[in-house]
């Protein structure tokens, strides 16, 4: 399973080019003239920009087949409901001087009386002991850190849920039925723990007693604290 995938749009030539490149499709897509603000802080952000980064989110979502194009009325059929919405979330995760900007097609997914599943996270201490560790071992091995973007469309769908299909792949009569975990819908970090944890113990890795977020390679000497997306591991530099 390929874990790494950056999904970010940096304000530079490449991401300048992947705009004017796809200006056609963007402008059907997303509205030539449309304007936007970042949905943490509210400021305007830069439209071309924006449409870049929701252009590379829908190429991924593409290219992994993340659902498959079915009948509404499955939906009716299995759900009793409507197929969820879905929408863009814009943030500029960098600043003005060195934009990062990042979108996410995430599902509406509201709580219908069920509570929703979460994924476990490590406690403090954890981090505390990865760090004593490397300090103890004097420069032997070496603190890590790997942040895994799109983190849950690496997750397989394990209920039936129904959406509304992608901007510019809508056709009349048809929904998308989810193949992997969409953000927004319940169950989206707890699947996607599930399928860390999966990958890790299939590579001879032990999961914590104490806390499912820490998991360890006995031959290789590395040990790995997850929280999320983000992955803290000490080993040698050619390990990790």
């Amino acid at each position: 399973m390929q874990l790494l995938n950056t999904g970010e749009m940096h304000l530079n030539t490449v991401g300048v080019e992947v705009a004017e490149e796809e200006h056609d499709f963007q402008e059907m897509l997303l509205g030539e003239w449309s304007t936007y603000q970042d949905d943490v802080t509210g400021i305007p952000l830069d439209s071309r920009l924006v449409q870049a980064a929701r252009a590379e989110e829908l190429s991924e979502i593409s290219k992994r087949g993340i659902c498959t194009k079915v009948p509404i009325a499955d939906c009716w059929h299995v759900s009793g409901t409507k197929p969820i919405r879905v929408r863009f979330v814009d943030v500029n995760k960098g600043d003005e001087s060195n934009p990062i900007y990042r979108s996410r097609l995430v599902a509406q997914e509201f709580r219908d009386g069920t509570p929703s599943l979460f994924a476990a996270t490590p406690p403090l201490e954890a981090l505390k002991t990865l760090f004593s560790l490397a300090v103890a071992g004097r420069g032997r091995r070496q603190i890590g850190f790997v942040d895994i973007k799109k983190a849950h469309l690496y997750a397989k769908a394990t209920r039936d849920v129904y959406i509304e299909l992608r901007p510019g792949d809508e056709q009349e009569g048809m929904c998308g039925k989810l193949n992997y975990t969409l953000y927004g819908t319940r169950d989206a970090a707890h699947n996607w723990e599930r399928e860390y944890t999966n990958t890790l113990v299939d590579i001879s890795f032990q999961v914590g007693k104490s806390t499912t977020c820490v998991f360890r390679h006995e031959q290789r000497n590395i040990d790995i604290v997850v929280h999320g997306d983000d992955f803290t591991t000490l080993g040698t530099s050619w390990d990790i």
